[in-house]
């Protein structure tokens, strides 16, 4: 009976230390603007002090050259990203490959947001699941 009892408290206390992270109480945390910050699909990142939040509605498509291949053109992914200030909500893209025609920053109100990058990057043959991707970003005012 002792060492029931002994197990249960252990394991209470041991529940009851993790439960004081942020991340285990909630899906989102906080960032900083103006600090390059990862988003994914599953996570809402979030400034309490702005009142903005984004995270990564989905990957449309990513055609970037597999790091395993050799390709004629370096390629692109496409992300869909779901941004709320204030509590509207919207939606845009951005581009991996930056440029006219694949932007990689966008302007929303107030905020530039910019994608620094996506991972995983690519190999050939192998499939990455939608939440699997990290985007980095950088939202600045």
């Amino acid at each position: 009976m002792k060492a029931i009892t002994f197990s249960a408290i252990l394991f209470l206390s041991v529940f009851l230390l993790n439960c004081n992270s942020d991340s285990f109480l909630s899906n989102s945390f906080e960032f900083d603007l103006n600090d390059a910050i990862d988003v994914t699909t599953s996570q809402q990142v979030s400034n309490p002090d702005c009142k903005i939040t984004i995270q990564i509605d989905s990957v449309l498509n990513d055609s970037r050259c597999p790091s395993n291949a050799d390709c004629v053109w370096a390629g692109n992914a496409s992300v869909r990203f779901r941004f709320t200030d204030k509590g509207s909500a919207m939606l845009f893209v951005l581009n991996t490959y930056g440029g006219e025609n694949f932007p990689s920053d966008t302007v929303i109100g107030d905020y530039t947001i910019t994608m620094i990058g996506l991972s995983p990057y690519p190999l050939a043959g192998e499939e990455i699941e939608q939440d699997e991707y990290v985007a980095r970003l950088l939202i600045e005012k």
